[in-house]
């Protein structure tokens, strides 16, 4: 049951942009933890005042993107002009995360200190992982290129 709770959960929390991906880690934190219900509406209000926002930055970014893929592929488009999409996509993905960001410390104001030490645990276990993927990455990279290197002597 717990499964098919997290799968449906999963499923109905994913956005259809990396930039707020964030933001489903942080929902399935915040349900594992015992909100009142008091503290459950003043995260879905603060969810909904972003929402908006958060699908806008998406649409935006995608745009960039998209414009940004049309452009390199374009020979007679000047450096100048792909610096220039460059440059809006750096800036739509940076006040994304400045909107999760914010939102992030909103949320954080509603928990009690036991919720906060919970969230602050949480945290430092996601950012391990993180390093220990970077980590793994790294090593089979520098596995990948030492293989090129032989091959090529």
């Amino acid at each position: 049951m717990k499964k098919v709770r997290a799968f449906v959960l999963i499923l109905v929390l994913c956005l259809p942009f990396s930039a707020f991906a964030g933001d489903r880690r942080m929902e399935r934190m915040l349900h594992r933890m015992e909100l009142s219900q008091e503290q459950r509406d003043q995260i879905e209000e603060i969810d909904a005042a972003a929402r908006g926002t958060q699908f806008t930055l998406g649409e935006e970014l995608q745009r960039a993107r998209d414009d940004l893929h049309a452009a390199l592929s374009d020979p007679e488009v000047e450096e100048a002009k792909l610096r220039e999409l460059h440059a809006v996509i750096l800036e739509n993905r940076t006040a994304a995360m400045r909107l999760r960001f914010d939102k992030m410390l909103q949320i954080r104001n509603v928990l009690n200190d036991d919720q906060k030490r919970q969230f602050q645990r949480h945290m430092r276990r996601h950012r391990e992982f993180l390093m220990e993927r970077w980590r793994a990455k790294e090593k089979k990279m520098g596995k990948r290129a030492k293989r090129l290197k032989q091959n090529k002597e």
